[in-house]
């Protein structure tokens, strides 16, 4: 993930230091979390970010995404045993650290309100 981020930041700096082209809007659009994204921005003709684009959120989908159901949070809600990658162990370090400095203001462990409010792809409970 790291590398084709590297690839993206790296194109976009190099078609930047050329002559000026003129540059066109591209929107890209999606699945991603549970949802939708759209994304646009502006390139040279003929450059687009898609498969970049979706290869990052895919695979933050297989690590952090609840509505995919052998995704790595979705094995460690279930109580499997799961080896986490290392940028969903970096997301968790992190929101230990925000938790701490929020004093518990901001606080990752919320799958009861996920569950209960119908975000997890589960019935709606409308009497909480």
């Amino acid at each position: 993930m790291r590398y084709i981020l590297s690839i993206l930041i790296a194109t976009g700096i190099l078609t930047s230091c050329s002559s000026t082209p003129e540059l066109v809007q591209v929107t890209n659009q999606g699945p991603a979390q549970g949802s939708t994204y759209s994304i646009s921005y502006q390139v040279p003709q003929g450059v687009d970010y898609r498969e970049g684009i979706d290869s990052i959120l895919k695979a933050m989908d297989q690590q952090m995404s609840l509505w995919v159901s052998d995704s790595e949070i979705s094995r460690l809600n279930r109580g499997d045993s799961v080896r986490i990658s290392t940028a969903f162990a970096r997301v968790i370090t992190l929101s230990k650290l925000y938790t701490e400095l929020t004093s518990g203001q901001f606080d990752i462990t919320i799958a009861p309100v996920i569950k209960a409010w119908g975000f997890s792809g589960g019935d709606y409970n409308d009497n909480v």
